[in-house]
């Protein structure tokens, strides 16, 4: 039985009269979450190195397309589609390899705060007198080159048995480019050197080989991934922006319903019925270039029904400006309105993807005694027990954005063959 609205209310009997009786569990579904999955064992644990005050780390079992890659903030890794930009891979093809359709890989997202050199700064010390972050410390790192104490991050458990691939993901200017580094400013009063400004985009001195204290081993896939955009509800019916042009579906008006056709939704997904999704005719918009926007039936929000799906052209420049479509503020219909990156090829936190294999011989692993104490209350799995050897991560501290770390158990029970990827950058 599926509830849709409120009230969340529901009677449910059991059968009194029978030896045994009926068990029931209750499935709760965030609409737009990611699908529920059983976590697994508790097979990789970390130790929070990082120096800092913010979130993080947070393990992650099994990240996709539609998780949270920071733990301080709602971004998604998405799956961009990019229009005619053929730089950029998507993120489904990296959680899910057309290659292997079937396997699930075993994968594991160590969330960090999206800014390392946030608030409370992650190289800052506090006045335990006053419990307040010391200004005159605060963001006095500004370099991790050379494995910096102040740049540790997470030290990875790895049990025997098993090896690891780790994948850092590491930001980067649009068109997937390493910046370049800034140039030196002085004070026109005293003539000293003032700290350079914000950093997002990551220089040479940056990249993984260079602030892991054991600077060997990583590898530039280059390979680069941007975060979707995404899409920004706004209520009602989509209404404004051009219209569409001679040539494709719904030319001269606003509207291009062709993915569905005009009806009316309202059938659950699982039923086969007409019609689409909001996921769908999501997917619909991101196949056309044009769509920058679509709109559904409001009750497509839970994701567990079909209704009519209208396509929108985003707005235009030429000749002459046109806004974007908008939601007309009817409660039936939400418009979903396609995100543009705050890039001028319209990615959004571009990044460069590196991978180092980390094993027992792996210079900089540390070898550590079995596990005691194991069972599921108590957070180290029975997989620990045999014993397990660890390697710390380093994140750059001193930039406005932060590496992203997803680590791959290869091998062990479970069988997961790590493969190679291409280049593509």
């Amino acid at each position: 039985m599926l509830i849709l609205q409120p009230p969340l209310l529901l009677s449910h009997s059991h059968t009194t009269h029978k030896g045994w009786g009926y068990v029931y569990l209750v499935e709760l579904q965030k609409a737009g979450y990611c699908p529920v999955h059983t976590p697994p064992a508790n097979k990789i644990i970390v130790t929070d190195l990082h120096a800092g005050h913010a979130c993080g780390p947070i393990m992650v079992p099994y990240p996709s397309t539609c998780s949270a890659v920071h733990c301080d903030r709602g971004y998604k890794f998405g799956n961009w589609e990019a229009g005619t930009q053929v730089r950029y891979q998507t993120w489904d093809g990296f959680f899910n390899p057309s290659s292997e359709p079937s396997r699930r890989r075993n994968l594991w997202l160590i969330q960090d705060a999206h800014d390392p050199n946030d608030v409370a700064d992650l190289t800052s010390q506090v006045d335990f007198t006053t419990g307040l972050v010391d200004p005159l410390s605060a963001r006095s790192v500004t370099t991790c080159e050379g494995g910096l104490p102040a740049c540790k991050f997470v030290r990875v458990h790895i049990p025997n048995g098993y090896t690891a691939r780790i994948h850092a993901f590491v930001p980067l200017e649009q068109n997937c480019m390493v910046a370049a580094p800034s140039p030196p400013t002085w004070d026109p009063l005293t003539g000293e050197a003032l700290p350079p400004g914000e950093q997002h985009a990551h220089t040479e001195r940056d990249m993984p080989n260079r602030i892991d204290r054991n600077a060997d081993g990583w590898i530039d896939t280059r390979m680069c991934y941007s975060e979707d955009p995404g899409y920004h509800l706004s209520q009602g019916y989509c209404r404004g922006g051009p219209t569409w042009e001679v040539g494709h579906q719904g030319a001269g008006e606003l509207w291009d319903c062709s993915p569905t056709g005009g009806m009316d939704g309202g059938a659950l997904v699982d039923s086969g019925g007409p019609g689409m999704s909001k996921g769908q005719c999501q997917e619909a918009c991101d196949r056309d270039f044009e769509c920058g926007a679509f709109d559904t039936e409001a009750h497509t929000a839970t994701g567990r029904t079909l209704s009519e799906c209208c396509l929108f052209k985003a707005g235009s420049d030429t000749p002459y400006p046109i806004p974007g479509p908008e939601g007309d503020g009817a409660d039936e219909r939400h418009c979903w309105i396609k995100g543009t990156g705050e890039n001028a090829d319209h990615s959004i936190r571009p990044r460069g993807h590196w991978t180092k294999t980390i094993e027992p011989t792996t210079r900089g692993v540390i070898t550590e005694a079995s596990a005691s104490g194991t069972g599921e209350a108590t957070g180290v799995n029975a997989v620990h027990s045999g014993g397990h050897y660890a390697y710390d991560l380093y994140h750059t501290v001193h930039t406005g954005w932060g590496y992203v770390y997803i680590v791959e158990l290869c091998g062990g029970a479970d069988g997961n063959t790590c493969t190679g990827g291409g280049f593509g950058r």
